[in-house]
């Protein structure tokens, strides 16, 4: 990190494997992590083609894919879980709207039981009163002139 490029070049030259290579620093980290969990073969072993070492970058690779796959699951599942409390909350609201719509019901039962002169407000009246036809009243004086008339002869 902090040797000339030079100098970097030279310890590369100067390596009698191929053990050194160069990587991008956003590789780095992740690299010095798998390094400490891959068992170390000695260097003699290793030229003599006996010790069988992980290559660092397919572990590394790994690694990272691993990584990002975990990632991605958490953010689906805070996805999920903050729809799913978003539908228990609509749920709790629904259900409060209808136990309050019970009791003004129950409420209004009551009163009309308990109150046998109470009258639905004209403006909640099922049909309005303006609606109801003036034939009714009209109706009535016809049928009391007729009923005078029997009774007369």
């Amino acid at each position: 990190w902090l040797n000339e490029e030079d100098e970097l070049q030279t310890a590369v030259e100067c390596c009698p494997v191929e053990c050194i290579h160069w990587v991008d620093k956003e590789q780095l980290p992740v690299l010095e992590y798998v390094m400490h969990t891959i068992a170390r073969v000695d260097v003699g072993i290793m030229q003599a083609g006996q010790g069988m070492v992980a290559d660092p970058f397919d572990v590394a690779a790994r690694f990272a894919k691993k990584r990002s796959e975990k990632m991605k699951q958490r953010a689906k599942d805070s996805v999920q879980a903050e729809r799913e409390q978003d539908r228990k909350e609509k749920n709790m609201k629904v259900a409060r709207a209808i136990q309050r719509r019970k009791a003004e019901a129950a409420e209004m039962f009551s009163r009309w039981k308990h109150n046998p002169n109470y009258t639905v407000p004209p403006e909640r009246a099922i049909v309005p009163v303006s609606y109801i036809p003036d034939t009714y009243s009209q109706e009535l004086p016809e049928a009391e002139e007729e009923a005078d008339k029997v009774n007369v002869s």
